[in-house]
């Protein structure tokens, strides 16, 4: 921490609200030192940087920081931590200016954050935080909505900051919120879905959105069951809440790759095994023709997984 601080301010601690040096240190408070300004402005070290809020100690975000290797695996095994806390740190790493390795992410850490720069124009989304933009650039690929929960999944935020952020962002037009009905097993199920306002200030503010979270190729988790948005396909047969997964996998990948639903076809193609997927390719009906080609991308693309 102490060496955070002089990296912040080499010449001494200054109030991050009014830049004055008239400050005086008050008891540590949890695991920082704290000072209060002239001004009444209580703050740390951390405060107003990418380390905000963490609940990292500041000595594995230097750790990280010193990395040459700043990938979500990297990160994990380095710093021993779940996979969505090494992604939110891979993606705080990513955006330094400094590449890894060098000495200056370690300041860059605690430099005060200033708003994404424009090219041109006003940016609707200035001094906006960063879990705003994140949850944004998540609704953008989802034009149709997404419930809170896969948004929070989506960009490894707590389920509590996703929705707080959602009603940040409601209460500035930029997203609205929708009851709607869903399948859900063989029955529906009542959602609350969240989507983009079609707004100029939204609009604006889509081009000027960090890359979808998850972009990056990411490691899918195996699934031990068919989602229940997934089961009206299955109206025959095996109840598909009965299906254990990948004991069931052909079964279930030939019913929904050659059911009706879109959905439940795309599912099916990135989650299922690629053992299950390779063994329906060669069964009649998926041997040749557009299910072929359909299995055979899907098993090129996901090579990695298996």
């Amino acid at each position: 921490e102490n060496r955070l601080v002089d990296l912040r301010w080499p010449n001494g601690v200054e109030c991050v609200n009014c830049n004055s040096d008239k400050v005086t240190e008050r008891k540590q408070h949890r695991r920082l030192r704290m000072w209060r300004c002239v001004c009444g402005k209580d703050f740390s070290v951390t405060t107003g940087t990418a380390l905000h809020s963490s609940k990292l100690p500041l000595s594995a975000w230097e750790t990280a920081a010193r990395s040459t290797d700043d990938s979500p695996s990297a990160v994990q095994d380095l710093l021993g931590v779940s996979a969505s806390t090494a992604r939110r740190v891979s993606r705080v790493l990513r955006s330094l200016p400094a590449p890894p390795g060098n000495p200056a992410r370690i300041a860059a850490l605690v430099s005060k954050q200033t708003p994404h720069t424009t090219t041109a124009g006003h940016d609707p989304l200035a001094g906006s935080r960063e879990a705003h933009r994140l949850i944004l650039s998540a609704l953008r690929v989802r034009l149709h909505g997404a419930p809170a929960s896969m948004l929070a999944h989506t960009t490894s935020l707590s389920l509590s900051h996703t929705r707080k952020s959602l009603r940040q962002l409601e209460q500035s037009g930029f997203v609205r919120r929708r009851l709607t009905h869903i399948r859900w097993g063989y029955g529906r199920r009542r959602v609350s879905i969240w989507e983009l306002t079609t707004t100029p200030q939204s609009i604006a503010a889509l081009k000027r959105l960090p890359p979808p979270a998850g972009s990056q190729t990411q490691t899918v988790e195996e699934p031990v069951g068919v989602p229940p948005e997934h089961w009206s396909v299955f109206w025959s047969g095996v109840s598909a809440a009965d299906l254990r997964l990948p004991e069931d996998a052909v079964y279930a990948a030939d019913t929904m790759i050659g059911g009706p639903s879109f959905r439940a076809r795309n599912w099916a193609l990135t989650h299922l095994p690629v053992e299950a997927l390779r063994e329906l390719r060669t069964m009649r009906g998926y041997d040749s023709g557009e299910y072929a080609g359909m299995l055979d991308a899907a098993i090129s693309g996901r090579g990695a997984d298996a």
